[in-house]
């Protein structure tokens, strides 16, 4: 992350955190800093954890995901901008679960298992995706278009990115740098698709000011 690394052990599933930990996103229940991982609180076990700018935010084997540390955007998803030092249920839509999450820098999104995207946290420059740039501090679906699934997801600093399952991949959010792809610098509040000239992407990462990808 930001100041921070995360882990999960590969027993169980628990998550270990190491790093700054001021607004506590460590997940150990304190604002102490450690110089070695210590144990996320809560007993929990996860199958894939991200951490983000200054949060971190993880899915159980159920769908459920878990957020916790700096909160001012609303980027944990508990419909609070109070910050968390253990890990906290995001508010998820009913019926909604997740099968992939990626926490950015002050905003976080997520996969559904039919590749719909939802994202939270801070909403400038279109970073949420919901043709808005306000933001939310519980998931809000990602206006996809018609017909458009994610097969996978990355977010960072203040745009996402998504990549179909025919490899397109589509961005949306800050676009100062051409972040987006789509050759302009123009953000974007809803996803706008990259211009691949032909390639197919197999996944994408967001980076600060920039955006990468490896072809299938």
């Amino acid at each position: 992350g930001g100041q921070h690394t995360c882990a999960l052990d590969a027993s169980g599933g628990a998550a270990w955190c190491w790093g700054y930990n001021a607004d506590g996103r460590l997940g150990d229940g304190t604002t102490n800093l450690p110089l070695m991982p210590v144990a996320v609180q809560g007993g929990l076990s996860f199958t894939s954890i991200s951490a983000g700018g200054q949060h971190t935010c993880a899915l159980d084997s159920g769908g459920q995901a878990y957020c916790w540390g700096y909160n001012f955007y609303g980027q944990i998803g508990n419909n609070s901008s109070a910050f968390a030092s253990s890990p906290t249920a995001v508010q998820q839509p009913s019926g909604v679960t997740f099968a992939a999450i990626q926490a950015g820098d002050k905003h976080t999104c997520a996969l559904d298992g039919s590749g719909q995207a939802y994202c939270w946290g801070y909403g400038g420059d279109g970073a949420v995706g919901n043709n808005s740039v306000l933001g939310s501090r519980v998931p809000v679906a990602v206006q996809q278009p018609s017909g458009v699934t994610f097969a996978s997801i990355a977010t960072e600093y203040n745009h996402a990115c998504g990549v179909d399952s025919g490899g397109q991949a589509y961005c949306w959010g800050l676009n100062g740098n051409g972040q987006l792809g789509d050759s302009t610098v123009v953000n974007r509040t809803v996803p706008v698709a990259v211009l691949q000239s032909g390639l197919t992407f197999a996944s994408v990462t967001a980076g600060l000011n920039l955006t990468c990808a490896r072809n299938s």
